[in-house]
């Protein structure tokens, strides 16, 4: 087996492999011996298919077979023979067709370790991060899992709230023409979530139950729609239910929801986590600069 190595960057290799046509002979021999044992072809009996028969029926999952057993054998070779220390897997490339009294070709590229000249590093002086909790991160935290566990149900108020999901028909039209895809009946909108088009969900913000009103909108000159694009269009709007989230107490059946006996006991996970986290954060970041220091040195 022949193998050149390729110097394409500091932490990047190409090796180009030439497999002997001998050693392409054995391994396809062993491969349709294999494929016998276990082949079946209408009119043979398993084990005694003659191998002009296999060919016919079996040439392509021969050539994979022959490839993968090539390439692993003669990579993992190569690698121990040249001391080469990879970081991922190879990257197969150019790869010949398997034929009988031909060697077989292919190139892998590789990802190794770069060869890193130690400095005198003990005169480098970083000042690590000093660690500050912030409280207010955990707050912040249990009322975002609230707002996760938040049911929308229907409301005691008459008019539309930023928030709340509203249940409308709507029928738009631009020079008093209806266009396609602008009417619905019953539809649900959450305010403020900015689904529709800009200025659209504001209009609808303190309109009551019942009321119906003119809304007026500019489609944005990149609308998706080139006939619509950056027309002025109105929106027939009839508010007809309103809905609002109710975000759950923060009790201690709320922490059992996660598994948890009591709030006391969910604030003191989510405040070792949090602490955790920063302390990863810090030291990553020393890290980080240590590194970038070692480099410029």
């Amino acid at each position: 087996m022949n193998v050149t190595i390729e110097e394409i960057s500091s932490i990047k290799k190409r090796l180009s492999f030439e497999v002997p046509a001998e050693t392409v002979a054995i391994e396809i021999e062993k491969a349709y011996q294999k494929i016998g044992q276990s082949a079946k072809i209408k009119g043979f009996r398993a084990g005694k298919i003659p191998r002009s028969i296999l060919e016919q029926y079996y040439a392509p999952q021969m050539e994979q077979q022959v490839i993968n057993r090539l390439i692993n054998d003669s990579y993992i070779k190569a690698l121990d023979t040249h001391d080469i220390n990879v970081l991922s897997d190879p990257k197969i490339i150019d790869n010949s067709l398997i034929e009988h009294g031909k060697p077989f070709t292919y190139a892998a590229e590789v990802e190794v370790s770069p060869q890193v000249t130690v400095r005198d590093y003990t005169v480098l002086v970083l000042q690590k991060e000093r660690f500050v909790f912030d409280e207010t991160s955990i707050e912040k935290q249990l009322e975002e899992m609230r707002q996760g566990r938040a049911e929308v149900v229907d409301s005691n108020r008459d008019a539309a709230a930023l928030g709340d999901h509203v249940v409308i028909d709507f029928s738009g039209s631009v020079d008093g023409v209806l266009f396609d895809g602008g009417t619905a009946e019953d539809f649900t909108l959450e305010l403020g979530s900015g689904q529709f088009i800009p200025g659209f969900e504001e209009q609808v913000v303190g309109m009551k139950v019942n009321e119906s009103r003119d809304v007026q909108v500019t489609f944005p000159e990149q609308y998706g729609s080139a006939d619509l694009a950056g027309k002025a269009a109105v929106f027939a709007v009839t508010l007809k239910k309103v809905r609002e989230k109710v975000a759950p107490e923060l009790t201690d059946d709320f922490a059992k929801g996660f598994g948890l006996e009591s709030l006391a006991e969910l604030r003191e996970k989510l405040t070792e986590n949090a602490r955790r986290q920063e302390i990863n954060r810090i030291d990553g970041d020393l890290r980080e600069r240590l590194v970038t220091a070692l480099i410029e040195r």
